[in-house]
């Protein structure tokens, strides 16, 4: 029970310090901040119009409780754990840090098996702890918008209690932490680093200001050349002692197609990578990346009549996982027909990955999707349109040389970068150090 007892004084401390603007220790009140202010994924979008929602939270939580005192973790010896929001993610992760850097986790922690008590007492007693903290969460989140944020409190709790119980009796020295984008990552990386756990964050291939202005660790896992820039400007929020610089994840699946030699599209072929944001609206989904769907469906309202302008020109559409799915996949379809019915385009379907046709495009047209940042290091000319994105892309960085703000610099853009080999495009646009292999 001590380690229910810690993780449970450690979140409130934290939530205390933001309330009361308490910044002696910045660490603990930006923890704070997270919890109670930073959106989650965790839960669907009607959750956030349940003012029950934190009743709904402790019955799950203390259904799990008492189901899963035969399904937990093992403890185990060794010195590096890894920790990740799926269990089923666990094997492909390991994958991962051995290709990357000879690192081989003995503990491996899925998130979503991390509720579950260690023998019957202790459910008992872990039950009771839960329902005591639970009463004053529920009071304070009918007055509140945060409702969700506190609902979660509940599981949270539960999780990282385990979490820091098997890190330490498996006397782990060090984890690598990988679902960092949720709201108690920091609150999280702070119990550990004060029981001399180091801390290691993989910020994924996305840009840090989507999800992660506020990290907590010791050593930053470095995916891409615009995360070294983001983090020189979020010092206020930002913690950490040291970093290394790692390959975008899931890129030890693919990069085989791109290590010995860099293949080029000379054709006239574009590609769009989409983010599904038309669907995330029609879904009534609050949680856009960077605060703005609008923006994708500015640039989808703009490429019609580029392709009209330009009938040489061809455009393969790469949709979202999302949007591939089949109570939507027509749905989907007749969203694309009708903007681009009577133009050259492709609508790719089949299970195609996108991440192993970088070669097959000339130029990919993006706002903010995750596969446009991994194409970017591994070379290949990427524009993106990103006007009315919040803080981005921050002014004065390379990337920001690629981004356009108008119908008309974005076609602009397309024209020149047509023309241009991967190399030339690169160099014009000082982005030779983005990219992740050498052979350029």
């Amino acid at each position: 029970m001590k380690y229910l007892f810690i993780t449970t004084w450690y979140f409130f401390k934290a939530i205390l310090a933001y309330y009361f603007g308490i910044k002696k220790n910045k660490q603990l009140f930006y923890a704070g901040q997270c919890l109670i202010q930073k959106l989650s994924f965790r839960l669907p979008d009607y959750a956030y119009k349940n003012k029950l929602i934190v009743l709904y939270e402790y019955r799950r939580t203390v259904i799990l409780l008492w189901k899963s005192q035969s399904e937990k973790i093992a403890v185990t010896d060794g010195k590096l754990a890894l920790y990740d929001g799926l269990e089923a993610s666990l094997n492909s992760r390991c994958d991962y840090l051995n290709q990357c850097k000879g690192i081989q986790p003995q503990l491996l922690i899925g998130r979503d098996k991390l509720i579950f008590c260690e023998n019957f007492i202790e459910t008992l007693l872990s039950i009771f702890f839960i329902t005591l903290v639970s009463i004053p969460v529920f009071i304070i989140s009918l007055f509140t918008q945060n409702s969700v944020n506190l609902a979660l409190l509940i599981k949270e709790i539960a999780e990282n209690k385990n979490l820091l119980l098997l890190t330490d009796k498996s006397k782990i020295k060090t984890v690598h932490w990988f679902c960092i984008y949720e709201k108690d990552a920091n609150i999280g990386a702070f119990i550990l680093k004060r029981f001399g756990i180091e801390v290691v964050k993989h910020l994924s291939p996305v840009p840090v200001t989507a999800h992660n202005k506020v990290i907590i660790a010791d050593k930053l896992a470095i995916e891409n050349a615009y995360q070294d820039e983001e983090i020189n400007f979020y010092t206020e929020t930002v913690f950490f002692k040291s970093k290394e610089h790692y390959m975008p994840e899931s890129a030890n699946q693919y990069m085989h197609i791109y290590a010995n030699n860099q293949q080029e599209c000379s054709e006239k072929i574009i590609g769009y990578y989409s983010h599904a944001g038309w669907l995330r609206m029609n879904q009534q989904s609050h949680r856009a990346v960077f605060g703005r769907y609008e923006t994708e469906l500015e640039l989808l309202n703009f490429l019609p009549d580029y392709l009209a302008k330009n009938n040489d020109v061809t455009l393969i559409i790469y949709p979202h996982p999302k949007e591939k799915r089949n109570s939507v996949l027509n749905d989907t379809i007749s969203f694309y027909q009708d903007f681009f019915n009577g133009t050259n385009y492709e609508l790719v379907l089949s299970d195609r990955k996108t991440t192993e046709e970088f070669h097959k495009i000339n130029l990919a047209i993006s706002t903010c999707s995750t596969v446009s940042f991994e194409r970017i290091c591994f070379g290949y000319k990427t524009v993106l349109y990103t006007n009315g994105l919040n803080d981005f892309p921050l002014p004065n960085t390379s990337l920001s040389n690629i981004c356009t703000f108008s119908k008309e610099e974005l076609f602009r853009k397309i024209d020149d970068s047509l023309k241009l080999t991967n190399n030339e495009y690169y160099q014009i646009n000082n982005l030779r150090n983005y990219t992740f292999l050498n052979e350029m």
